[in-house]
């Protein structure tokens, strides 16, 4: 016995009185020569019933048990030779798991084959009368064999006839196939143009919407009277409004200040019957409260089948309104800038003289001007340039044009 980190603890040993194996091995019955024993794994013999003192303090290592791998066939079931007691044996055994013993039972080959050779007669016998049954189940057998040859012959046939609707039907697979295959191509070819178009919907949908947002544009349809209405991502941007916002088109009016919504409600209704386009700025209000000025615009007249509408865009103008608005006051401005300087050059006690061209042949002058050539002022023209236009210009002043003198 070894402890815990293997060292030497000790021996055990164990006895056990050979009378109680010898007792029990009596109660087996094995018949005549027959042998029950333990044997040690290397041909020692511990326990035998019967036994024999031939038998004690001999080796058996040479018998075939002992020739066994008990490791690979810890059990089994051979014939043995005759060198033990000259008896051929039937032997059976079965190692013991965790010791190096076997337990062995050996029957002699001749009981086994007498017990064989009592029931011969009865076999053959049962034989015989076997046999005669056999022979009219043979006959019964021909008959109906012959009935089989006629009813192969018409399997045979039907089978020919089924191979020929095989062969018609496999062939109608294959063109039907090369049909489904070519239908398949197509098809695969139509989906496939079919993503391209969807995919430049896409992109042309990705595009309107960016230079919606860049152009400050939507679009609308409308029916005034369905009241339908509908606009595009475009108009809900500019009035400020949430893309699940629905309304009808008199509620869509509302977003324009009051003296607008009569008159584009009546330019609804005259191109809805019409077909002719139309255009109006007019000013509204967002969700905000922001004040912009657009450009509605009535562009088709649009029927899907038994329902008319008017299609159109709407366009923020804020920013071309202000620019009109101070590009008309820049003008004003200049107007007035220009009156009061003709007002002081015409005021002005020197007479002026302005040439218009190059050679001084067009020249206008202010009030003090036209009194010194006593030219009525305002008159078109002043006589003494007019006498000169057949002599060279005024000195000093040919090519000098907008000179004043």
């Amino acid at each position: 016995i070894n402890t815990k980190d293997g060292g030497f603890a000790g021996i055990l040993v164990a006895a056990i009185e050979t009378d109680d194996f010898t007792n029990f091995l009596r109660n087996i019955g094995i018949g005549e020569n027959g042998a029950v024993a333990v044997w040690r794994t290397d041909g020692k013999l511990i326990l035998r019933q019967p036994m024999e003192e031939q038998y004690l303090d001999r080796d058996f290592s040479e018998l075939r048990l002992f020739r066994v791998p008990f490791q690979e066939a810890p059990s089994g079931i051979f014939f043995s030779d005759k060198t033990v007691d000259g008896i051929e044996r039937l032997v059976a055994y079965q190692k013991m798991q965790g010791f190096p013993l076997a337990a062995v039972t050996s029957i002699p080959s001749t009981a086994i084959r007498q017990v064989w050779y009592s029931n011969v007669k009865n076999y053959t016998i049962i034989g015989l009368l076997g046999f005669l049954g056999l022979a009219g189940l043979s006959w019964l057998v021909y008959k109906s064999v012959a009935r089989e040859d006629v009813a192969r012959k018409e399997l045979e046939k039907a089978h020919d006839q089924v191979t020929k609707l095989n062969a018609e039907l496999e062939q109608r697979v294959l063109e039907r196939t090369s049909q489904l295959s070519v239908a398949n191509n197509d098809l695969n070819e139509e989906i496939i143009e079919r993503r391209k178009a969807e995919e430049a919907l896409r992109e042309s949908e990705i595009f309107l919407k960016e230079t919606q947002s860049i152009a400050r544009v939507g679009g609308w349809k409308a029916n005034p009277d369905t009241d339908f209405l509908q606009w595009t991502e475009g108009v809900y941007r500019i009035i400020e409004a949430p893309l699940d916002f629905r309304a009808g088109l008199a509620e869509g009016l509302k977003f324009c200040l009051p003296q607008y919504i009569p008159i584009l409600r009546e330019k609804l209704q005259h191109s809805l019957a019409t077909g002719e386009p139309f255009g109006l700025e007019c000013e509204v209000a967002t969700t905000t409260g922001k004040r912009l000025w657009t450009e509605v615009r009535g562009l088709a007249h649009r029927i899907e089948g038994k329902t008319s509408s008017v299609v159109g865009t709407f366009q923020d103008i804020t920013e071309r309104k202000r620019a009109e608005n101070e590009l008309r006051a820049s003008q004003l401005r200049e107007q007035e800038r220009a009156a009061e300087l003709a007002a002081l050059f015409d005021a002005a006690p020197t007479p002026i003289f302005i040439a218009h061209d190059p050679d001084c042949f067009h020249i206008t002058g202010n009030r003090a001007a036209d009194n010194l050539l006593r030219h009525p002022h305002g008159a078109e023209g002043l006589p003494d340039c007019a006498r000169r236009r057949q002599t060279p210009p005024l000195p000093g002043l040919q090519g000098r044009a907008g000179v004043k003198r």
